[in-house]
């Protein structure tokens, strides 16, 4: 789960002395390329930088991400001039160690972070964000076997077919299309794999633009939310 390694290495970096930031108040150059190095592998971090490097935080958007979500959290914050762990964050791991402190993140991330900050789709399809409690439903009730990913592009769009209506530059497809890439993007390859909701599979994977994944819930994707109808 990316997000686990993301809060690990980011809890070992700070430890008890804090962690200094850099001139733009970022996380160390050096700490974003560990933790890029950690998730992606060598051959993954090879792909990932072969036509740029990771240089600050922000070349490293999903690690960007994640430190916004542990601010909103209140997991992490600045004191003195150094990052360190809050009050709140350090309580939780105590009594109830690193799956205590999931549920904080998965608010931050839901609740207060933009899907789309860094991708440039526009800002009308937030609203793919705001629906989430559908889509984790979704997979609950259909993610016991591999289906693909555009099951759920389909049954997001049926759900909510005003989407398309909206005012969008879709000179490049066609309205509906644009909204199962945007909704592909943010909800399966992202928040479903990222929070561990899912297990997603590229079936294209030398493919750099592939449309084509597979997904399949895990255990956590029937714990983490529960619905009472």
């Amino acid at each position: 789960m990316p997000y686990v390694i993301f809060f690990n290495k980011l809890l070992n970096a700070v430890g008890g002395a804090g962690l200094k930031p850099t001139a733009k108040g970022n996380l160390p150059r050096n700490l974003c390329r560990s933790v890029a190095l950690t998730w992606l592998g060598e051959d993954g971090y090879a792909e990932r930088t072969r036509y740029g490097g990771i240089n600050s935080e922000t070349d490293f958007r999903e690690f960007n991400g994640f430190r916004y979500v542990c601010e909103f959290a209140g997991y992490l914050r600045k004191y003195r001039g150094k990052f360190i762990i809050g009050s709140e964050c350090q309580k939780l791991l105590k009594t109830g160690g690193q799956s205590a402190v999931y549920r904080g993140l998965f608010r931050g991330f839901i609740e207060e972070l933009d899907w789309g900050f860094s991708d440039r789709y526009p800002d009308e399809l937030s609203l793919i964000q705001h629906f989430w409690a559908f889509s984790i439903y979704l997979l609950q009730q259909y993610g016991d076997e591999w289906r693909p990913s555009t099951f759920y592009e389909d049954a997001f769009l049926a759900a909510f077919p005003a989407i398309a209506d909206l005012p969008m530059n879709t000179v490049f497809g066609d309205p509906e299309s644009f909204v199962k890439n945007a909704y592909r993007l943010r909800v399966v390859q992202h928040w479903f794999v990222w929070f561990g909701l899912a297990e997603v599979e590229n079936l294209e994977p030398t493919n750099i633009i592939s449309r084509k994944y597979r997904v399949r819930k895990t255990m956590l994707a029937d714990q983490v939310v529960v619905f009472n109808l």
